[in-house]
């Protein structure tokens, strides 16, 4: 449609591989491409020209030629979802403030709403970093209340001590609530994204989501003490 491509206005464009024998087909110079835009493409699944990618990871990753990784293409993917169709670039914004959060268990008032207060400090004493006792596999959880098309999730880290309590965990993402608070039962449930992190984390680590999302679960990997300074999820709603 018109808002895909520019060929009503008959402009036409060199995207780098036009060459000296370009055009020869046609008995002709070829001074360019109608090249069509991303906008809008993602709501026209399934993709490319037989229909065989049924989402955008997958027709990116459909080129053979292709060198694309699997977490490049779902950057890619998140940028291309957040075009529409009339030429407007989606907003994105954190989507985690205010919403309902839980946690496995609460120690030294380390409550879970400490996450989203939108104040990333890592200090303990200054009173915004949740804090679960120690146990097998703890975990933080919130709900965002409807399914949104999340891009990116931003975690930041205690920075006065104890850095190594966010370390070797997994950040899960579900369009529907969790049906287990067993970490190996997360990772197997129908519909369930995780996003392992097996090392430290830094004070601030950026993950890239590329998928819609309601509920987000951060859990560790064995015996711990869970906390967080921050939480940021970026998003749009669908």
């Amino acid at each position: 449609g018109v808002m895909t491509t520019d060929s009503a206005t008959g402009v036409r464009h060199d995207v780098g591989t036009i060459d000296l024998a370009s055009g020869s087909r046609l008995n002709a110079a070829l001074d360019g491409f109608d090249t069509p835009s991303l906008l809008g493409i993602w709501a026209s699944a399934p993709y490319l020209h037989d229909g065989s990618a049924p989402t955008i990871e997958d027709a990116i990753l459909a080129h053979s030629t292709s060198n694309v990784s699997a977490a490049d293409a779902n950057a890619m993917a998140a940028y291309i979802r957040l075009l529409d169709s009339n030429n407007n670039i989606v907003p994105v914004e954190n989507v985690a403030p205010g919403k309902s959060v839980t946690q496995s268990s609460i120690d030294l008032d380390g409550l879970p709403t400490l996450a989203i207060d939108n104040n990333n400090s890592g200090i303990y004493s200054q009173g915004s970093v949740t804090h679960t006792q120690l146990e097998d596999d703890a975990w933080w959880e919130i709900d965002l209340g409807e399914v949104y098309d999340l891009a990116s999730i931003r975690l930041w880290n205690r920075s006065d001590c104890c850095s190594e309590r966010l370390a070797n965990f997994y950040i899960m993402i579900s369009d529907v609530p969790f049906t287990n608070q067993d970490l190996n039962t997360t990772l197997n449930q129908a519909g369930v994204t995780a996003i392992p992190h097996p090392t430290i984390a830094g004070q601030e680590t950026e993950f890239t989501v590329g998928r819609s999302g309601r509920y987000v679960r951060i859990q560790l990997s064995g015996q711990g003490i869970l906390s967080l300074a921050e939480v940021e999820i970026m998003g749009s709603p669908q």
